[in-house]
């Protein structure tokens, strides 16, 4: 998160932030801002593992 966007008008409970997004390996690749409800929020302490497909092999017919 870089900060809050405490100038914009939301609904109670929600916040505009801006924020960077990213990559796999952890550095920043996009700027994005976000209309969020802090309440749910989860802060992580560690990067989440990187999910590779399983690959399959085709059934075989006949």
């Amino acid at each position: 998160m870089i900060r809050a966007l405490t100038d914009r008008h939301t609904y109670h409970g929600w916040l505009w932030i801006e924020a960077y997004q990213l990559g796999p390996d952890g550095d920043a690749v996009e700027r994005r801002e976000l209309f969020l409800m802090p309440a749910g929020v989860r802060w992580l302490t560690s990067p989440p593992a990187i999910r590779r497909p399983i690959r399959r092999h085709p059934a075989r017919v006949g």
